[in-house]
């Protein structure tokens, strides 16, 4: 049976399996149709994180912020925040983070969802 598997897919699977260059052709094809799509400009900022290209991971993360919903607002942040954490760059750092904290979801949600901060591609649609 052949599967037809999305660039997005594809992408996010590169990204998991250490197929770096891969994951950033994939995402960005995907992106150039799917702008909004939050969720890939996340693994797309971790992707560029690993590969230590913080600059495209920031414009990355910038990306992500402006598609995502407020129910996911503050996981956004919290990723923005361990990104400039992992650069050395901690006063950006604290200032991500109490962004992320300040979000009105963080407070009902962080307990529940707090392993969802470290795995991009489990952002969950809006809830109402």
């Amino acid at each position: 049976m052949d599967e037809k598997i999305s660039l997005r897919e594809f992408g996010i699977q590169c990204e998991k399996q250490g197929a770096y260059s891969a994951a950033i052709l994939a995402l960005k094809a995907h992106l150039e149709n799917q702008p909004s799509d939050s969720s890939a400009w996340m693994v797309l900022a971790d992707t560029y994180g690993v590969l230590r290209q913080y600059e495209n991971a920031r414009a990355a993360f910038d990306q992500s912020l402006q598609g995502v919903s407020d129910y996911n607002r503050w996981i956004v942040l919290i990723r923005r925040a361990i990104l400039e954490e992992q650069s050395g760059m901690h006063s950006l750092a604290e200032y991500w983070y109490k962004r992320g904290f300040a979000e009105p979801d963080f407070l009902t949600e962080r307990f529940r969802r707090w392993p969802e901060t470290l795995r991009p591609v489990t952002l969950r649609p809006d809830t109402d």
